[in-house]
């Protein structure tokens, strides 16, 4: 089955970026300010089970033919970017943080980029402003100016400049590549890109190499040295990574109920190390995240927790074993 592509889309902090701040704290994008719009201060979801029912109450209510079609709707009106915010955001989607230009100078550009989680689950009506919870948000070291490159000037005049959220559609190959140029920390963050390849080695190479190690290591141990080694460490390496997200909510929960000690060897933080280990505990899943091919559902049931010792002693194994297996190997 051919895995669905992302999309790209543009969306805005509020008026001059006023609310990065508090989106990437809260891990949220939100689109709006309409009070006394009964039509959007609802829960759309609950509300409206899909865009065609959505619009078919915006044409009720305000009697304009435009919305008998809404493929047709100009981009900046405010309905079409409900429509865009609700029903065409997907799970994994990229966001990508737009401040405008201001009257001191400060030139528009893209500060900021998020990989949408459960598209489902977290859409939902707050007073006068439609939220969507779990965004993992990446602040861009290197900041890109929209007037630099030709390409983004040109997409950005006019109302996709001032819409709240656009798709970036027509020009996101392009914009791809120039953020994994000028930020190449994001493709390890959102797995923009493609993996590389493993290195290949055949058996006897393996073998050889093996055997020139063991080697090494006896000859290194039958000397006697009291001289200290030092070796450096600390460069930077950049490295793409693919990454499974995992639901914070249902780790919490599964913590919440349990008395934090370790469900293999019944270790406690909090009981050897006092306050500094209260409420600690590490959440393991039953099930690898690695044998999934696509989101699939995960239960308090699924998942066990542990103590960092009894968790990485799980994983010694591939698959990993049971909490039941590991229990035999305690002494």
């Amino acid at each position: 089955m051919e895995k669905i592509k992302p999309r790209f889309w543009k969306i805005s902090p509020w008026i001059k970026g006023v609310d990065w701040e508090s989106w990437k704290e809260e891990n949220k994008a939100e689109i709006g300010s309409w009070d006394g719009d009964d039509l959007l201060c609802r829960d759309m979801l609950s509300t409206y089970a899909t865009k065609e029912k959505f619009f078919k109450e915006v044409y009720k209510n305000t009697g304009n033919k435009m919305y008998k079609n809404p493929s047709k709707i100009e981009s900046n009106n405010r309905y079409f970017q409900v429509k865009n915010f609700v029903w065409e955001l997907k799970t994994g989607d990229i966001l990508l943080a737009f401040k405008a230009a201001d009257i001191r100078g400060e030139p528009a550009k893209l500060i900021g980029i998020g990989i949408l989680g459960n598209e489902k689950e977290q859409n939902y009506q707050y007073d006068v402003t439609i939220h969507i919870k779990d965004v993992k948000w990446h602040e861009l070291k290197n900041t890109i100016e929209i007037r630099k490159y030709p390409f983004l000037h040109k997409f950005f005049r006019g109302p996709r400049n001032n819409n709240t959220i656009y798709p970036l559609d027509e020009i996101q190959d392009k914009l791809k590549d120039l953020l994994i140029k000028t930020n190449p920390e994001i493709s390890v963050l959102i797995g923009i890109g493609k993996p590389a390849e493993p290195e290949k080695v055949s058996s006897s190479e393996l073998e050889k190499d093996l055997a020139e190690a063991e080697k090494e290591i006896k000859t290194a141990m039958g000397k006697e040295t009291n001289i200290e080694k030092e070796i450096l460490e600390g460069k930077n390496e950049y490295k793409e990574i693919l990454f499974r997200i995992r639901n914070r909510e249902i780790v919490e929960s599964k913590k919440s109920k349990s008395n934090y000690s370790c469900e293999v060897c019944g270790f406690n933080f909090e009981e050897k190390y006092g306050d500094i280990g209260s409420n600690y505990i590490t959440v393991h899943h039953l099930k690898p995240m690695k044998e999934r091919e696509k989101p699939s559902k995960t239960t308090e049931s699924d998942l066990a927790l542990v103590c960092d010792n009894c968790h990485r002693m799980l994983h010694r194994k591939d698959p990993p074993l049971g909490i039941e297996e590991l229990n035999i190997f305690l002494k």
